[in-house]
């Protein structure tokens, strides 16, 4: 199946579906959907943990015979079976063998709030014009504000501005934000989130992936302690607002 990453809002995903182009999506916010209503169902999503709770806890038969059965007005034992409490295997050790298996992803979302308008988009101004260069230049042209040890470790692999064409209407969202790749999978993106009467918000996404399963259990802000220094010397956020401490931390 093809996979899809659009703009902030449902829209987006709606168009998708229509099209059957997708059958599950989700965004930051934790909202999860699929093709059963156009809106994010917080419901669909328990109830999708809990079939995986009941088929990993043996709590699930033949499920196309019960199916069957039901269907044909017919009634189903579902009565689990009786197993201590210390077998059960929960939603956390799911989780976890899912990261040790494929990697984690380690994200976090820093929030400046009501900023001076002008200084934001002139911060975004200067993160687009960075990326039109190569990565070698963009190094070059970051090296004076960037941790040298930091610049070494955060190998980049592209950098560009996140234009998204519908495949369904083919509109254009362009100007969505910055994104900055890096080698072995993370990612690092900084956009404004519209003006307040008080000044503007800019959003800065940290990504980390950890293939090492050893690893995948750290702390999140240990995890991603180098690359949110990164992103925010990346950016001279320092310069721009004033500040490096974000309001928010999500």
């Amino acid at each position: 199946k093809d996979v899809y990453e659009t703009p902030t809002g449902w829209k987006y995903f709606t168009n998708l579906m229509d099209a059957s182009r997708i059958s599950i999506c989700g965004e930051e916010s934790f909202g999860t959907g699929s093709v059963h209503v156009r809106e994010k169902d917080g419901l669909w999503a328990v109830l999708a943990w809990l079939s995986i709770l009941a088929y990993r806890n043996g709590c699930m038969g033949d499920v196309e015979k019960e199916r069957e059965l039901l269907q044909e007005g017919k009634s189903v034992d579902v009565s689990p079976p009786a197993t201590k409490e210390t077998d059960f295997v929960s939603v956390q050790q799911i989780v976890e063998e899912f990261w040790k298996e494929y990697g984690r992803n380690f994200y976090c979302r820093y929030d400046f709030e009501n900023k001076d308008s002008a200084s934001a988009h002139e911060m975004l101004q200067a993160l687009e014009e960075l990326s039109k260069s190569s990565p070698a230049e963009i190094t070059g042209k970051v090296a004076s504000h960037v941790d040298e040890n930091l610049l070494k470790e955060m190998e980049i692999d592209s950098m560009d501005w996140f234009k998204y064409t519908d495949p369904v209407d083919k509109q254009v969202s362009d100007h969505q934000g910055v994104r900055l790749f890096l080698k072995g999978g993370s990612r690092i993106i900084w956009r404004l989130s519209g003006t307040g009467s008080t000044g503007a918000t800019i959003r800065v996404y940290m990504e980390r992936y950890e293939p090492d399963a050893s690893k995948v259990l750290q702390d999140e802000r240990t995890a991603l302690k180098d690359i949110a220094a990164f992103a925010l010397q990346f950016c001279d956020m320092k310069k721009y607002i004033g500040t490096e401490t974000p309001t928010v931390i999500t």
